[in-house]
Parts: structure tokens; C-alpha cells; sequence
């Protein structure tokens, strides 16, 4: 199982929440990428600005393993 945590407006994909923001993708122990997920919870790549595993910036193709948290952000603004 993949924790998949989701900010700022992207929390309203997430179809399983288990938390305000935060879902449990099941990855049926298989590795998966990024994109994968983001693919499944029909979430636009674009929409996806800060990506993180487990703490530590990535890109989509990054590979997320059973286990890992996923933290997503859209992008930030302000004046």
C-alpha cells in the first residue's frame, strides 16, 4: 500500500480518502510510478506541482514502492 497525501485543492481527487487529505492507493505490490498514480486518481500532471516520496522531491517517472508516502501540491500563488 502506497500513502498518497494531496494539497491544496487536489485532495478533491482523491476517490478512497482515509483522511481529509490523504488516501491509501493499493499498489498490489507491484512497483509503480508517479504517473501511474496520478493517472488513476485522474489527477492533470500539471495540476501536480511539488511532488514528493517519502519527503524528497521527484519527478513523475519516479518509481513509488510499497510503503512509500506520495505528497502532492498544486502550484502556489500569490502577490
Amino acid at each position: 500500500m502506497i500513502t498518497v497525501k494531496a494539497y491544496a485543492g487536489l485532495s478533491d481527487y482523491l476517490t478512497n480518502k482515509t483522511g481529509k487529505y490523504t488516501a491509501v492507493f493499493d499498489n498490489k505490490n507491484r512497483n509503480v510510478s508517479v504517473s501511474d498514480i496520478l493517472e488513476y486518481y485522474e489527477i492533470p500532471k500539471k495540476e501536480a506541482a511539488i511532488i514528493l516520496i517519502n519527503g524528497r522531491s521527484c519527478e513523475p517517472d519516479s518509481e513509488v514502492t510499497d510503503g512509500d508516502t506520495l505528497t502532492l501540491f498544486s502550484p502556489v500563488g500569490g502577490g
